[in-house]
């Protein structure tokens, strides 16, 4: 852990998911794809690293593995049909960066007609209808498409894999993850300090992970009392790409020591901590309105920090990851309101057949109201879903049982999992209000897909970040996730 003057960078981080390790898309391995040459969706920096030698083998058996691919070569738009198809059907691996192992992009007209990394003499376009049609090796590895997607892509392919006349069918390639503040503390701050992934009991050494593992992350606040947090930066460090996201928790209950590691962890929280912030690839730095702060820490100060690791199975990385925290600390630039983040949606509700499409999971939050509290203002919406989630709503339901009001614009937010972005609900609640948050899957799968940390399983989280502090809180049936300002049900 370090007291710093801003070292932030451009974050460029890329996702690995479980749809993509099962069955990896070139079974013989191999060279690695080249460096993209746009960053992820979402995201700012550079683009694919460089693959390794190796891109996998099946299930069980897998070769060195690879770190991303080639990103995508251009934006020029397929056939809005074939752009449906391969957003729902191969987009969640084959991004604008694709995802750790994964050889290259599947975005653009131009991705598809180039020279494909496992087969040079063939397009990847030709290579893919092979692998489409390959009874042992299908891709996308959750199974063969069905008889008219596979007509769709063969005809597209086959009739010479020809350019889209609809420009809305464009890749849409986001570059901005919002301002850094390098060698510097933003204007707004008073201080700053990195919390950094390490080996048990020694800051200064990476931590070595492997596979898809949690690691949390023990520390002493390092502020003073009553510091208000905000701003958070992602500092991405080495090998950030098997990084799935982070959250930083004030762990009241704890009593961890400074430094202390549980590695791998398993993303429970038993000590019931309360939730302080977080970020997966696609969200923006977090910062906050000029009268808001995030409450930092509780009485005890202990906080730990959470991050999920998502990398190839048998492959050891060494992590340095982390988020630099910056904060008000003088009396007289503390901000009048200070706020935490709660957890609305629901846990019970994730019961997705498989096959199901536009599969509701419905949760509401009924706040328990601290004495005194007669409103709640909730500034900023971020939906988390794993790979199926298509789309979230959050309505409030006012007092009289009848009045709704959306906190959403149009038919809600809609979701990608490859890019977690957030959304401004300036909304106010009072006593007798409640929330129903709704999370929309399809379940392409032949499984029966349940709640779960891993992304083969769901999640319908909306975090939400809303003052007075520890506010927005109900109490109801015990989460998985633990945390003390859950509103779920």
């Amino acid at each position: 852990m370090a007291r710093i003057a801003g070292l932030g960078v451009g974050v460029a981080l890329v996702l690995w998911t479980a749809a993509c390790t099962t069955q990896p898309v070139d079974s013989r391995g191999g060279t690695g794809g080249a460096g993209g040459t746009l960053p992820m969706a979402g995201q700012g920096g550079v683009g694919g690293t460089a693959g390794v030698a190796g891109m996998g083998g099946m299930a069980g058996t897998a070769g060195t593995g690879g770190s991303s691919g080639r990103g995508t070569l251009g934006a020029s738009a397929l056939p809005c049909d074939v752009t449906d198809l391969v957003k729902l059907r191969c987009q969640s691996c084959h991004g604008a960066s694709p995802l750790a192992g994964v050889p290259m992009s599947l975005m653009s007209l131009e991705d598809w007609t180039a020279k494909s990394i496992s087969n040079p003499a063939m397009t990847v376009a030709a290579v893919a209808r092979l692998r489409v049609h390959d009874m042992t090796l299908p891709m996308p590895p959750t199974g063969q498409m069905d008889a008219a997607d596979l007509a769709l892509l063969d005809s597209w392919i086959d009739g010479g894999t020809i350019a889209g006349n609809d420009p809305s069918c464009a890749p849409m390639i986001e570059t901005d993850a919002g301002p850094t503040y390098e060698g510097d503390i933003p204007p707004f701050a008073d201080d700053c300090y990195e919390i950094r992934a390490h080996a048990n009991g020694n800051w200064d050494m990476p931590l070595a992970v492997t596979g898809e593992n949690y690691g949390t992350f023990y520390f002493d606040a390092p502020w003073p009392d009553g510091a208000q947090g905000v701003w958070f930066e992602t500092l991405p460090g080495s090998n950030p790409e098997i990084l799935h996201h982070w959250l930083i928790y004030a762990d009241q209950n704890g009593n961890s020591p400074d430094g202390q590691v549980d590695y791998p962890g398993l993303g429970s929280h038993p000590t019931a901590p309360t939730l302080v912030a977080g970020w997966a690839p696609g969200a923006d730095n977090n910062d906050f309105p000029d009268d808001v702060g995030l409450q930092l820490h509780g009485a005890n100060r202990k906080m730990m920090m959470e991050i999920h690791f998502f990398g190839p199975a048998g492959q050891s990385y060494m992590i340095d990851a982390g988020v630099k925290i910056c904060t008000v600390e003088k009396a007289e630039r503390l901000r009048p309101n200070t706020a935490t983040i709660s957890w609305l949606g629901t846990e019970l509700g994730i019961q997705i057949p498989a096959g199901a499409m536009n599969h509701p999971a419905t949760g509401t939050c009924n706040p328990v109201w601290p004495q005194g509290v007669t409103e709640i203002h909730i500034l900023r919406s971020w939906p988390h879903m794993h790979l199926l989630g298509k789309k979230m709503t959050s309505t409030i339901i006012r007092a009289d049982g009848v009045t709704r009001v959306p906190m959403h614009s149009g038919d809600g937010w809609p979701f990608d999992f490859n890019s977690e972005i957030s959304h401004e609900t300036d909304f106010v609640i009072h006593p007798g209000d409640k929330i129903e948050t709704t999370c929309y899957y399809d379940n392409d799968t032949p499984f029966h897909v349940a709640v779960g940390f891993e992304n083969r399983y769901e999640m319908c989280f909306n975090f939400v970040t809303a003052y007075p502090a520890s506010a927005l809180v109900s109490t109801g049936p015990s989460s998985l996730t633990g945390s003390a300002t859950g509103c779920l049900f």
